[in-house]
């Protein structure tokens, strides 16, 4: 699946630069594309053995959050890895990368999953509404070209970062 080889080399690079370090990755943007990266980021956590996850939707509703955090042991990552999405939209994510500051979008905090420590069957918190913060994105997804957004004069990493569109 290309999202989950998008996703696992993104920790790749990040796992890289932060060699035996706990890691946090910040992920907004489209939410055509909410199910196959919150089911992708659960998948490689459960390959990783003890995580725990909250989301702002009711529980069996977990692919419809806006809002999500994992925290535990991701496969390859040392340390511990810190994922949260926010799915507010294709424009909204292309403005979070291109301007940052004040665009950057609402993400849950782990304090939300209570102890940080890891559970082996991956506890799930649902129906959580905080507390969140807003943070910086590193990534996000879009199913439209940044030319068709009010950024179109931006420069964007890597140049060619085409997910979805």
């Amino acid at each position: 699946m290309k999202l989950a080889n998008i996703a696992m080399g993104a920790l790749a690079l990040v796992s890289a630069t932060t060699a035996m370090a706990d890691v946090t990755v910040d992920i907004t943007g489209a939410t055509a594309f909410r199910v196959a990266a919150l089911d992708t980021i659960k998948s490689r956590f459960v390959a990783g053995g003890s995580f725990k996850f909250a989301h702002d939707k009711s529980a069996g509703g977990f692919n419809g959050s806006n809002k999500a955090v994992f925290i535990g042991t991701f496969p390859g990552v040392p340390g511990t890895t810190t994922i949260r999405t926010s799915f507010n939209g294709s424009v909204e994510g292309v403005r979070a990368i291109v301007l940052g500051g004040s665009a950057n979008p609402s993400f849950l905090q782990p304090s939300v999953l209570g102890s940080t420590s890891a559970s082996p069957a991956g506890t799930e918190v649902a129906s959580t509404t905080g507390p969140s913060t807003n943070e910086l994105a590193e990534f996000a997804f879009s199913d439209v070209s940044i030319a068709a957004t009010p950024y179109a004069g931006a420069t964007v990493e890597p140049a060619d970062a085409a997910v979805g569109v």
